[in-house]
């Protein structure tokens, strides 16, 4: 009996320490175009040697790094990813959704898996909350849109917004037609812009960082890892990830998935 209750135990303390499941901040950025780009962040121990995590949805563009932006393995079934640890301190996992936020008459709705930890999500511009789930710890506004906090969090998070227009006090009855002309101007201006944009992208101001980016590309034969890159610039692996997901957006580069981690190369212009 003795000896059965010691065997029990033995295997709760390996469950536990295989298991253990660290709380995890995640940062939420929501584009006007419905996907969003999300960040976990989770804060390891010695006693974590498996860790489950549940993604927000169909990932695209997966990076898994750890502290010092090294790529870490992992296995990606569904929507759940597990990482074997081997010491490292913090991971951060960050991916993009699409489609992940749904528009019913000019109401966009977001819902959220259970998430353990702390959720902060970002709303574009010109954003008006309209309802959430669970009350949030903190609302406030950020550069033109809306940042929301839940801290403490373990069910799901879900929440509605409006984006609104200019003049969107007024009756909208009244100003239907004018309304639907500007929205036919608006849709063939921001084509003509598309058109012109992916025409003259070489044109397209670049940051000093991302003007560095380039350079470092260059005399690194044209192509280099993006945990190569951040060492450089020294700076957080989003930052960076953003960076180069922009400069792939303008043309000046590719990203192409490795073991090692994503290969970034310049493209001839």
């Amino acid at each position: 009996m003795r000896r059965t209750a010691i065997f029990l135990a033995l295997i709760f303390c390996f469950y536990s320490l295989v298991y253990c499941q660290p709380q995890q901040n995640v940062n939420v950025a929501v584009y006007p175009d419905g996907s969003i780009e999300a960040t976990h962040h989770f804060i390891v121990n010695n006693e974590t040697l498996l860790l489950h995590v549940v993604l927000l949805g169909q990932p695209m563009y997966l990076l898994v790094v750890d502290e010092q932006g090294d790529p870490i393995p992992f296995n990606l079934t569904g929507q759940v990813l597990t990482i074997e640890l081997l010491g490292e301190k913090e991971l951060y996992i960050s991916y993009v959704v699409e489609n992940a936020v749904i528009e019913q008459e000019g109401v966009y709705k977001l819902s959220l898996p259970p998430i353990n930890g702390t959720c902060i999500i970002h709303l574009p511009n010109q954003s008006a909350l309209l309802s959430f789930e669970p009350i949030p710890d903190l609302i406030e506004a950020e550069d033109g849109g809306l940042k929301i906090e839940f801290s403490n969090i373990t069910g799901n998070v879900y929440i509605e917004f409006a984006v609104l227009l200019k003049g969107e006090g007024q009756k909208s009855k009244d100003y239907m037609p004018l309304i639907f002309a500007a929205f036919i101007s608006v849709v063939a201006a921001s084509m003509a812009w598309r058109f012109i944009i992916r025409r003259k992208s070489e044109k397209a101001e670049l940051t000093e960082t991302e003007e560095e980016i380039v350079r470092f590309l260059k005399s690194r034969g044209g192509e280099a890892y993006q945990s190569e890159i951040r060492e450089y610039l020294e700076l957080p692996t989003t930052t960076v990830w953003r960076k180069i997901k922009k400069l792939e957006e303008l043309g000046y580069v590719s990203i192409k998935k490795t073991r090692r981690g994503s290969l970034v190369r310049l493209k001839k212009r």
